[in-house]
């Protein structure tokens, strides 16, 4: 990463834990949905920057541009072989 890149938080809920190293000691939690400032992309941690404090977060719970995290295409006739084998195993009829 060259530059900055402001990243949203997506934790699924709760905060996000800023320490101070990877790993390391807790310096605040950051709200699910803000942004931050992403200084250094790791596959573990980034270093980064939010309201004037830096630390490091781990990655997973950060939104990069262009991510689709662990979404996966499906086609229709995909999805539906899905629900009728799944709905025979539930007892549903569609």
């Amino acid at each position: 990463m060259d530059e900055m890149e402001d990243v949203l938080v997506h934790t699924g809920g709760g905060p996000l834990n800023l320490r101070k190293s990877p790993g390391g000691a807790l310096i605040d939690r950051i709200p699910d949905g803000d942004t931050v400032d992403v200084y250094e992309k790791g596959p573990e941690w980034c270093r980064i920057g939010w309201h004037g404090l830096g630390g490091y977060v781990a990655t997973q719970y950060l939104a990069f541009e262009g991510d689709t995290g662990d979404l996966i295409q499906v086609s229709r006739t995909e999805l539906q072989e899905i629900y009728d084998r799944l709905g025979g195993l539930l007892g549903l009829r569609g």
